[in-house]
């Protein structure tokens, strides 16, 4: 029981950074939070952190990761760890906001909320999904349309523009990742259309200016039944997005 922290119960539990018993060490608590500012200190310290961007974890000048610009702010810019590892993510968890620190704890009244049962402890809670830019996802038909899950929280629009990482996440995406790394050609451009097919029409996806994958499809086409089957499923194809309906995706 030395080893129980009751504070810890004021913070999401992640199951992938949980440590077996007798692994486990101690819980440090994170500092305390920092003093609170106005808009125009915040505005100053803005200013000269943009200038004179801070260091990360890993001893090099943060990155600073701003909104899409012509679009509703979605978050505060904050600065995050410029180095990438080999699968794209930032080399350490270094977050601060682009005026200073962030806040780790709750506030009081957050606090007696949570003693008093109005509001569940954030340990009890799953945290929610981020991609690699730090960001919260959004949640919709991930740009690769193979299924409905969660991509870059930097996204907007009915094409998912602005996006800064090709982080997606979808129930099944694994197995499927594995089903197709199994599939030979022409089967897998196959297989792909029918599904993207499928979620277009299940989502009312909005669908692209260009003809979509005619280039791989027909190509395998052509190669396994001849230059006239594959006139036709271009016909086809061309024929398709008048029948889809063109209403935005969810």
């Amino acid at each position: 029981m030395d080893k129980f922290d009751p504070r810890i119960r004021l913070f999401p539990y992640y199951r992938s950074e949980s440590w077996a018993y007798n692994e486990f060490r101690r819980w440090v608590p994170p500092p305390p939070n920092p003093p609170p500012m106005t808009e125009e200190e915040k505005q100053e310290a803005a200013i000269y952190r943009v200038n004179n961007p801070p260091k990360c974890h890993c001893g090099v000048r943060a990155k600073l990761q701003r909104p899409n610009i012509g679009v509703p702010p979605k978050f505060t810019p904050f600065f995050r760890c410029s180095l990438k590892t080999r699968d794209g993510w930032p080399a350490c968890d270094f977050n601060e906001y682009i005026y200073g620190h962030r806040s780790h704890w709750p506030t009081e009244e957050e606090v007696r909320e949570f003693k008093s049962g109005k509001k569940p402890w954030p340990c009890t809670t799953t945290p929610s999904l981020r991609c690699k830019c730090g960001i919260l996802a959004t949640k919709g038909v991930v740009p690769s349309e193979l299924g409905y899950g969660y991509y870059c929280g930097n996204s907007y629009g009915e094409y998912r523009e602005g996006r800064t990482c090709d982080w997606e996440w979808f129930e099944g995406r694994y197995e499927l990742m594995l089903q197709l790394g199994r599939t030979k050609e022409p089967w897998k451009s196959r297989d792909t259309l029918n599904r993207k097919l499928k979620i277009r029409k299940d989502y009312q996806v909005t669908l692209p200016l260009e003809s979509f994958l005619s280039g791989p499809v027909l190509q395998d086409l052509r190669r396994e039944y001849g230059k006239k089957a594959a006139e036709k499923m271009h016909c086809l194809l061309e024929e398709e997005p008048k029948q889809v309906p063109t209403a935005p995706h969810k």
